[in-house]
């Protein structure tokens, strides 16, 4: 500010001018950048720049969009940007300022970034639980914000994995192998996050139900007198009379050692006639289902015949789970043939257990279809003889194949077949 100048001549005095100032004025120069800034959706943020230079002024900017005071904006044209409160979408990482001043160039910041996170919001809560003891619970919620965490609670007592426990601080809760302990009308969870306040869920039931069954089996034969050699057909019926579903249902129907197996059917699943199992699987709630056994019925052997019922759930009875019956087979065998010749020895056609059947009828035909024998009920007295009025020499039938037709009139079939009569 004191420039001046001495005019001299050939004359004195000097003469001095006056003095002058030279100011030399600075163009915009940014000496510190704004940085970045993360805070909570709510909280103010603030971006503050320092610069040289003379005459400055300054335009904040939101990517090339001049930014403006008004609402929760301040500072557009200072050197500190305040955005008070801050909310999701003033979230962007292209803030910026332009400082111009009285001489050119402007200059113009870094870009930084505002990131608003967001605290923590339940936005889909877990839905109350009914099971069956030894099922599996989960409650799921899901929520949105930044850095999650989560607490799963019984009450106000927080839950560790550990046991049957899993998932107590995820998002996903599973109570796994659940017992009567276990049921509760307030599991909740406390949502955490880089930001407050915290969310706490609503509470949450789980009702642990013993889901006890009822499965029966009954058992019947056809015929609980049948005849040694004959066959029998059991008829196997395994019933669900509770209201729920059953599942993994097994019955255990083995052939005792007085039956041949020969065949079988089933309405539904497999039956193995080796181990005797027969496998149902899932068996609907007042459902029934049934196996057909056909067997032998041999001339030795043990004939009770025993069907067990089981499943996975717990039994409401168990006085319906077993069914046993116990045919008494009748000793009856039909001999091929006989020597009526005064040894003392097979002089009389005898039917073995023909007196188990006292209604029986008895009839013998030669080769002509001509009766020559018939008794009703038949009692092993035939010595070969012919009963036929027309007898000739006695009635002593030659020796010879004979054929009979013997109705045991029991419900069953005729017996038809030969004999050889033989002196």
């Amino acid at each position: 500010n004191n420039y001046n100048v001495i005019i001299s001549g050939t004359c004195l005095p000097n003469d001095t001018s006056n003095l002058v100032s030279l100011n030399v004025e600075d163009a915009p120069l940014i000496t510190n950048q704004a940085t970045s800034v993360t805070i909570c959706q709510g909280d103010s943020a603030a971006f503050i720049v320092q610069a040289s230079g003379t005459g400055l002024s300054y335009q904040w900017r939101k990517g090339n969009v001049n930014l403006v005071n008004g609402g929760n904006i301040s500072g557009a044209n200072a050197d500190t940007l305040v955005i008070n409160p801050a909310t999701l979408s003033d979230a962007a990482n292209n803030y910026n300022v332009i400082i111009s001043g009285t001489c050119l160039p402007k200059d113009t910041s870094n870009l930084v970034s505002l990131n608003v996170e967001d605290a923590p919001l339940i936005t889909n809560q877990a839905t109350s639980v009914t099971i069956c003891q030894g099922d599996s619970a989960a409650f799921i919620v899901q929520a949105s914000g930044t850095g999650l965490s989560y607490q799963w609670r019984k009450g106000n007592v927080n839950l560790v994995n550990g046991g049957n426990i899993s998932g107590a601080t995820s998002d996903t809760l599973i109570i796994n192998t659940a017992n009567l302990l276990d049921a509760a009308n307030n599991y909740n969870v406390i949502v955490s996050g880089t930001c407050l306040p915290k969310d706490t869920s609503m509470n949450f039931n789980l009702i642990v139900d013993a889901c006890l069954i009822d499965l029966s089996v009954t058992k019947t034969a056809s015929n609980m007198t049948p005849v040694m050699g004959e066959t029998i057909e059991f008829t196997i019926i395994a019933s669900n009379l509770s209201s729920l579903d059953a599942t993994g249902v097994e019955v255990s129907e083995m052939l005792e050692s007085g039956y041949n197996y020969l065949s079988h059917t089933s309405t539904i699943g497999n039956y193995n006639p080796i181990t005797g199992i027969w496998e149902i699987g899932n068996l609907i709630s007042g459902n029934s289902e049934t196996l057909t056994i056909i067997a032998e019925v041999l001339i030795s052997g043990e004939y009770v015949n025993t069907a067990s019922i089981v499943g996975i759930e717990s039994e409401t009875d168990f006085s319906n789970n077993t069914a046993s019956i116990l045919p008494e087979p009748k000793d009856f065998f039909i001999q091929e043939g006989f020597s009526p010749n005064g040894d003392l020895v097979n002089d009389f056609f005898v039917i073995r257990g023909i007196m188990n059947f006292p209604s029986n009828n008895f009839t013998v035909f030669n080769r002509w279809g001509t009766i020559v024998f018939s008794a009703s009920p038949y009692q092993n007295e035939w010595d070969g003889k012919s009963s036929s009025k027309f007898n000739m020499g006695g009635g002593v039938l030659p020796v010879g194949t004979y054929f009979y037709v013997l109705e045991l009139n029991d419900g069953s079939k005729a017996f038809k077949g030969t004999i050889y009569l033989n002196k």
